[in-house]
């Protein structure tokens, strides 16, 4: 069984190795370095064959984004804190933001980003983890702003109305405590034919890295049958 995994913004394929480490050593993982990529049209390339698709949060998106366009590519579908784009009006103030901020990154470098988004209190819950810091500072800032210009939120036109076409399982998983997500979790089982939500209890944004015993529970019933 060959298992993709799409990390978020601001992380590269270690992000995943808590999880990986308790799913089943006979599984293959594929983790494909997202940042630096300028459209989901260019990351999706570097999906190869036909998978498992796993994504977090901007991976996550991907992760959609890819069984819609590509679905010769997708045996099942999971994400973890993502959604299929943002509403219109949103999108426009998080376009502008978000080009502010892609600029600021090539100005002040990595070190000043990865204090500011590990500030945000989404992130809260993954405070003192100094390998996630590390992490974040090695990222090249150009790559990181590139991606957040391409992949980014705002960038990727909405597409939950061609979410209906997506025919294979999907599992969309979200912590309990992280904001609207449960409900984008509902809303993604709700159009995807085949789909189902699991919302975490204590769990915040980053559920993979905050429960990853729970995280590893759902991915080994939800794949153990495909």
């Amino acid at each position: 069984m060959v298992v993709t995994l799409l990390h978020g913004f601001l992380q590269d394929g270690r992000a995943w190795d808590e999880l990986v480490a308790r799913l089943p050593a006979e599984w293959t993982f594929e983790r494909p370095h997202l940042l630096g990529q300028s459209s989901p049209a260019s990351a999706a390339e570097l999906v190869t064959g036909r998978s498992h698709l796993v994504g977090y949060s901007m991976g996550g998106r991907l992760a959609l984004w890819i069984a819609v366009r590509h679905p010769e590519r997708v045996l099942s579908v999971t994400t973890i804190g993502a959604h299929a784009g943002l509403e219109p009006g949103e999108r426009a103030q998080r376009a502008a933001a978000d080009a502010a901020l892609a600029e600021r990154i090539e100005r002040e470098g990595m070190d000043w980003f990865a204090t500011y988004w590990a500030a945000q209190p989404m992130f809260s819950r993954l405070a003192g983890r100094t390998d996630l810091d590390a992490m974040r500072r090695a990222q090249d800032p150009a790559a990181v702003a590139a991606t957040l210009r391409g992949l980014g939120p705002a960038a990727v036109e909405p597409f939950w109305d061609r979410l209906g076409a997506i025919s294979v399982p999907g599992l969309f998983i979200a912590g309990a405590e992280d904001g609207r997500y449960p409900g984008l979790a509902r809303r993604l089982a709700a159009a995807v034919p085949h789909g189902r939500a699991e919302i975490v209890p204590g769990a915040g944004h980053a559920v993979h890295l905050e429960r990853p015993d729970e995280v590893a529970r759902l991915l080994r019933a939800h794949l153990s049958t495909r």
